[in-house]
Parts: C-alpha cells; structure tokens; sequence
C-alpha cells in the first residue's frame, strides 16, 4: 500500500509572547485551503584549506568541511475565503497582518500556525510553525472565478510536533460557501467600476530579522519584526469609454474599495500608476491594465 501524503489542513491562532503558543488554544479558520507551501532553509558555510607540504592531501579547490550557520522557516498559503459566520470573518487575516481591526499600525501581531499532512497509513507530518508575522496577502479575482487570497509568512522557528490543545480546541469548517466574483463589488471614489474584469489588492510588509552571536539556538532568530508596508491594487476593466485615462495623472487619487459579505476593504487615497492597453484589429474588447498604490488599506 502506498504511504503517500493524501490529507492536508492548516490553522492559526494568536500569540500572546512571541515563539509561545496560547495555553488551551483555540485555533481560527484560514477558509477553503488550496494549497500549503512549507519551506524550511538552512544557510551553509564551506571551509577551503591550501594544500598542505603532503602530496596526497586535498586540493584547496574542494571544501574540506561545512557547518549550518542559519536557519530560516517559511510557508505559503493559498485559500478561498468563506462568507462570514459565528467565528468566522474573512477579513480577519488582513486584521492581523495590519496589526488593528481597522488600519495599518506600527504593531505587529505573532502567531502559532500549525499544518498537518497525513499519509495513507494516517501517520501525520507535522509543521508547527512559532512566532510567525504574516508578510504578505493578496486578495484576487476574475470575472466568473472565485475569489482566492495567498498568505505567504515568516516564523521564528519551527516545531515537529503538534500543539498541545488542552482545553481549547482545533479550528472548525463554519460551513458557508466560498466568496465568488458576483460577490465583489468595486468602487473608486463614489462611482462603480462596473466594468472591471479582474482585480487584486494586495498588502505587503517588509521584515527584520534580529539574529545574535549566542549559545542557545545560535542559527535561528532571535526575533522578528514588522517594517515598512506597501499597499497596491491592480484592475482590468474592459474599456468603453475614456474614462479611465483620466485617472493617471500628477496627483489624481481616490480611494478604491472592494466591498464583498458586508465588508469594504479600501486602499486609501489611490493613484494609479499606469495606462496600459492594447488594440487590436481582431478583438473588440480593449482590456485596459492599471496598477494602483495607496496611502493605507483599511477595513470598514
């Protein structure tokens, strides 16, 4: 019988130390997971000598010896956002990589995210990722598709067993169906954009790692922590009139807001970088792109 890895499933609660996971936690729900990218790194380090006065001794153009000096721990994730229930809410994600329920702050927010894979035989594989910032999230989607977000996230360290949950409890299937394009409404300013063929929002967050010279754990960080954000948006609308070449310009902003399940998310005073189509003698659909960044990305 094959033993392959057939059974997936990831969750994630909040920390209240960094690197600790919560006593008797219980564990929140990503949505609809596509797919978990777990990526472990390990930093290596190679000796070369000179040959010695010994004629049968190593050429100095191979390495003699090799030590780890770092280790880094990542994943991605890849998920369908579910509509909102007791326990649920889509744009919780995007509430704890902002660091408030609202807007960006100069906070950041750590968490426990554990992974599991079970082969055939229901032996797991454990991915219990510590101290972890989520950097990264965009949120996506096509006229006619679902919508998707991918959460990419570093940790602090990573743990080969699984959390031990005590009183709490593992994160529960609300049980609502995934968020779909006729979900999705787009606006800037006051006005619909009611011919958008595709649309990202996408928050970014750079991050430090505080590594030191010690004797407990020397190769995995000390600490992490939260930078600088950079808030973009990016449409396609097929065009139908002028309109949109009026928005690139010196200083033209206007929020843009995706509102979906009775929540907006809107990327705050908004200008878009770009005009970019083309025409073509064989279509008669222009697709035009524009990419957007903002001063904020905030929840409503």
């Amino acid at each position: 019988m094959a033993t392959d890895l057939v059974n997936h499933a990831a969750e994630w609660i909040e920390e209240t130390v960094p690197g600790t996971t919560p006593t008797d936690p219980v564990f929140n729900w990503f949505g609809k997971i596509q797919t978990i990218t777990p990526s472990i790194e390990a930093t290596k380090n190679e000796a070369y000598g000179m040959d010695t006065v010994d004629a049968t001794a190593p050429k100095s153009s191979v390495p003699e010896s090799m030590r780890t000096s770092q280790m880094k721990y990542a994943f991605k994730l890849e998920v369908k956002p579910q509509k909102s229930a007791t326990g649920y809410d889509w744009t919780k994600i995007i509430q704890q990589i902002l660091g408030s329920a609202t807007a960006a702050i100069d906070a950041e927010k750590f968490h426990t995210v554990y992974a599991v894979s079970y082969n055939d035989a229901g032996v797991a594989t454990n991915f219990t990722y510590v101290g972890v910032l989520f950097v990264d999230y965009e949120i996506s989607v096509d006229e006619g598709g679902d919508v998707v977000y991918t959460l990419d996230c570093m940790a602090m360290d990573r743990l080969d067993t699984a959390p031990t949950i005590g009183g709490g409890s593992h994160a529960a299937d609300p049980g609502t169906e995934h968020l779909i394009s006729t979900d999705v409404v787009i606006t800037r300013g006051v006005t619909e954009v009611a011919n958008t063929n595709s649309v990202t929002f996408k928050i970014a967050r750079a991050n430090d790692e505080n590594r030191a010279i010690r004797s407990t754990d020397p190769e995995k960080v000390v600490s992490l922590r939260g930078g600088q954000f950079n808030f973009t948006a990016s449409l396609t609308v097929n065009a139908k009139d002028n309109t949109e070449l009026a928005w690139v310009g010196v200083d033209v902003t206007a929020d843009l807001e995706w509102a979906m399940d009775s929540k907006t998310l809107t990327l705050e005073e908004a200008e878009a970088e770009k005009y970019e189509t083309t025409l073509d003698v064989a279509s008669r659909i222009t697709p035009i792109e524009l990419p957007f960044k903002g001063l904020d990305m905030t929840i409503a």
